[in-house]
């Protein structure tokens, strides 16, 4: 637009210079000829009119070219800056895409995974040369993820009861006994044992043991500090009747 001003004012400038130059020349020269001031005068205005005119209207065009090109580049400039940002957009765009990749991956290694579980433990008996048998039902957690697990609490609504020794004993407070606050990955901690010998005498209890009952853990992802949560159920009565097989298998072998 500057650009524009400056040919605009130029452009009047050489216009009137023009015009006062041819205006003087002709002037002059009918003046010679004729010897008539006032004839002189009016034609010399006339001529220096159409001049003037003409150089006007090429100086006008001139400036509307210019203009035009002005357009035009503001175009282009609009055109390439719009690309530009476009460019821009899809930069960020891919860059949070990978950030939230990045994330993902973090989370994933980080992930603690507790449940809870039972197993058989297995002992051989006297007179039976490595011969294993049932002897207790084993209740673990473990961290089967990625990641460290803390602030671990288990809960249950409705409890067990068994027997260790002569004495009734409430899994709850096994449970809480144990004192499970943290685990690493792969690490795995005993919760409970029921001992079958000690119980198998006082079937009402192992019946009781039938009923599956719901535990609930709830723990801190130690690295990201997110709350989790998983739940488990506990079926003695499926690692029951397993022991139960296993001790039915004969084993015939003695020691000498």
């Amino acid at each position: 637009m500057a650009e524009i001003n400056n040919v605009s004012k130029i452009s009047l400038a050489v216009i009137t210079l023009i015009s006062a130059f041819l205006f003087l020349l002709l002037a002059f020269l009918v003046y010679i000829l004729l010897g008539n001031a006032l004839y002189a005068l009016s034609t010399s205005a006339s001529v220096a009119l159409v001049v003037a005119t003409a150089t006007l209207a090429y100086f006008t065009r001139s400036y509307s070219i210019a203009a035009d090109n002005l357009v035009a580049a503001t175009q282009e400039q609009a055109s390439a800056t719009k690309e530009q940002v476009a460019a821009t957009q899809e930069q960020v765009a891919a860059t949070q895409e990978q950030a939230s990749a990045t994330k993902e991956q973090v989370a994933a290694l980080t992930k603690p995974i507790l449940y809870v579980d039972m197993s058989i433990i297995e002992r051989p008996i006297q007179n039976l040369e490595g011969v294993p048998v049932p002897q207790a039902l084993e209740l673990f957690v473990q961290n089967v993820g990625s990641g460290d697990a803390s602030n671990i609490i288990l809960d249950m609504h409705d409890d067990y009861r068994f027997f260790i020794g002569n004495s009734f004993v409430s899994l709850k407070k096994e449970i809480a006994k144990s004192n499970v606050t943290s685990l690493a990955p792969g690490q795995k901690r005993t919760l409970a044992v029921i001992v079958l010998v000690e119980n198998r005498s006082h079937g009402k209890f192992l019946d009781d043991l039938t009923v599956q009952r719901e535990i609930r853990i709830s723990y801190k992802n130690s690295f990201t500090k997110d709350e989790c949560s998983e739940s488990s159920v506990l079926d003695f009565a499926h690692y029951l009747e397993l022991a139960d097989r296993l001790s039915a298998i004969p084993y015939t072998k003695q020691i000498n």
